[in-house]
């Protein structure tokens, strides 16, 4: 099935990452000519591994591989192409407070509510029931993550009782603090629920729309697409295991799906141009003035900034080009790696032993949620110096195949660190910027000051720079509700088709944008393959229209 006799290609791919990569293997399994293009001397975007010290690799910007779609897994077996995953990581993650007490996520439930109870007596059971209601209600919106998504108007209407449209209300429009200190007593618990609210988006749990981040995981488990099959990837085995070798592993095995299937990627070629004729895409100029022809254009890059900076002015229709243009899209992640000569030691493990389980976890450090809303409104106006929101993981401690013995690596994830700054730039305050961000950990590692042997970083900057990041913005853009569904990208252009014909978004900055699962990637491919099957059946029986005349 091809575009037509005269392109290079059928399918062209802007972009490297793992949405790329997935929507090039499944478009190139279906007998389609692929090319993929990637600006970086290497292919997995965000998701990708890196010497990071010497002789020490480690996550370079995505940490978390739970997320990832067990379809995609499967249907591109990436594991017969080499994927691998340590052993259940039990626990998963924890959360530390300042005060040396933490929430640590045991297998056993009795093991939970022990941490709870150090806090506040019935908030687990609180917890847990807020949870079931939220995935009550997923149930009965019933959206679908596997294809476009539903519009906002059709899924307000599906709440089937009148306690379902109150939570509706709140989960959709409401603040994540308003919706956490309505059910739980405790501070602490409250802002370890709120945290999960605000992470990677520039927002802070106080304001509205966050609490649409405690429903977005739970719409895609509760959709009948999802509990209608045997093996989902939010299940607690898949969400507990690392890809070994990094999350690089995981691109690295779908760029070998993708060759496999008879794709061609070119690394260190930028995109410069999609060229546009009266019939829609022709192709793409790369770095250095050559054309490239094809009839579909596949962008893995922001849906902005393809339409902004690749497109042809003129190319688009006015109004769709402005829908896109008022797309916030200021970030206020960054990155910070560190060198380790040992495993931390936690402040809130009990003994050694806990300790070596807790150094295998994903972890946060929490903090209240005054805190975290003083440090997002801090940084809405440019200044970087409020207390941070911190994800790491010490990806050595379960995966040494990354370092010499004896040697680790902490990769860090940190929010509020904003694009735009009041005062300097980020490459005069970045290192002042990074020993703040460590000397706001260090309390809850007991001997950091002692391992540290050296660190690094990525301002938001840095991440536009150097992965091409609009100001920084990993989720190419906040996700609220009202930057999902039939608004995620623009309205008007939720189905993965952009304003021009045979040009397709197929990054995250599309429904579900669910992180690092390759949905958006799955689902662009499924839209291609639909509208060329379409297009092959239009010539085919127009063929056989103007036979009868003859």
């Amino acid at each position: 099935m091809l575009v037509g006799a005269g392109p290079d290609f059928d399918v062209i791919i802007v972009g490297g990452g793992h949405n790329g990569l997935v929507a090039g293997s499944y478009l190139a399994g279906s007998g389609l000519r692929v090319l993929l293009l990637e600006r970086r001397e290497t292919i997995g975007g965000l998701c990708a591994t890196a010497e990071l010290f010497p002789g020490v690799r480690g996550n370079l910007v995505a940490n978390s591989a739970h997320n990832f779609e067990a379809k995609v897994l499967s249907d591109l077996r990436l594991e017969q192409h080499g994927l691998k995953w340590t052993e259940s990581l039990r626990p998963s993650s924890f959360i530390s407070f300042p005060d040396g007490r933490r929430v640590v996520s045991w297998p056993d439930v009795a093991d939970v509510r022990k941490e709870f109870d150090r806090f506040a007596p019935g908030d687990y059971e609180a917890q847990r029931r807020l949870l079931d209601d939220i995935m009550e209600l997923a149930t009965a919106l019933d959206v679908s993550f596997f294809g476009p998504p539903p519009s906002f108007a059709e899924v307000a209407s599906r709440p089937k009782t009148a306690a379902q449209e109150e939570l509706f209300a709140k989960v959709m429009f409401g603040s994540a603090t308003d919706l956490v200190r309505e059910h739980l007593k405790s501070e602490e618990l409250q802002s370890s629920l709120a945290m999960l609210a605000a992470t990677g988006n520039f927002l802070g749990p106080a304001t509205p729309g966050t609490a649409f981040q405690l429903m977005h995981r739970a719409l895609y488990r509760g959709s009948s697409a999802v509990r209608n099959r045997p093996k989902i990837s939010a299940a607690a085995d898949f969400a507990s295991r690392a890809p070994i070798g990094g999350m690089g592993a995981i691109t690295e095995a779908l760029a070998n799906s993708f060759l496999a299937r008879g794709g061609q990627i070119r690394t260190a070629c930028a995109v410069e141009q999609i060229k546009v004729g009266s019939k829609g895409v022709e192709g793409v100029v790369v770095e250095g003035g050559e054309e490239i022809s094809a009839g579909v254009v596949a962008s893995a890059i922001n849906p902005k900034t393809t339409i902004l900076d690749l497109v042809p002015e003129d190319a688009i229709d006015p109004d769709a080009r402005s829908a896109f243009a008022g797309v916030g899209m200021a970030g206020c992640m960054s990155k910070v790696y560190v060198a380790l000569n040992d495993l931390p030691q936690f402040a809130c493990a009990t003994d050694r032993a806990e300790n070596d389980l807790l150094a295998r976890c994903g972890f946060r450090i929490g903090m209240t949620q005054d805190a975290m809303q003083q440090s997002y409104v801090a940084a809405t106006r440019g200044d970087w110096s409020g207390d941070p929101i911190i994800y790491g993981l010490v990806q050595t401690a379960a995966d040494p195949t990354l370092a010499p013995e004896g040697r680790h690596v902490m990769s860090l994830s940190v929010s509020y660190a904003p694009y735009h700054l009041a005062v300097g730039d980020w490459k005069s305050i970045g290192n002042t910027w990074a020993k703040h961000v460590l000397g706001f950990l260090s309390p809850h590692i007991s001997n950091l000051d002692q391992i540290v042997e050296d660190y690094r970083y990525l301002t938001p900057r840095d991440l536009e720079n150097e992965f091409g990041l609009l100001e920084g913005h990993a989720l190419h853009g906040n996700i609220t509700a009202s930057r999902a569904f039939n608004w995620r990208p623009v309205a008007g252009f939720s189905d993965y088709r952009a304003p021009v014909r045979g040009l397709y978004f197929c990054s995250n900055g599309t429904w579900p944008a669910l992180y690092v699962s390759g949905l958006a990637g799955h689902n662009a491919a499924h839209e291609i393959q639909r509208d060329l099957a379409d297009q092959e059946r239009s010539q085919f029986d127009a063929g056989v229209f103007d036979e009868g005349f003859q």
